[in-house]
């Protein structure tokens, strides 16, 4: 018998939760998940929320997404 898969809240992210996303992008591709204050800063300039989507779990970012236009 198998159990269903658990159902997480997959979002786009907000400004606030910048901080978290770069921490679990940095996780993902085995980069230390420390993030600075100037990372955040120059991040914050580009990243188009809209664009963004994030997986939470009890409000902690565990996946990303993040796509870019092609114009």
């Amino acid at each position: 018998m198998t159990r269903p898969a658990p159902t997480l809240p997959v979002r786009p992210i907000t400004q606030p939760e910048i901080p978290d996303w770069i921490r679990a992008l940095n996780t993902g591709f085995l980069r230390t998940p420390d993030v600075g204050e100037e990372e955040i800063a120059d991040r914050s300039t580009y990243i188009d929320l809209s664009r963004t989507l994030a997986a939470f779990d009890n409000g902690r970012c565990l996946a990303t997404f993040r796509s870019f236009p092609s114009n």
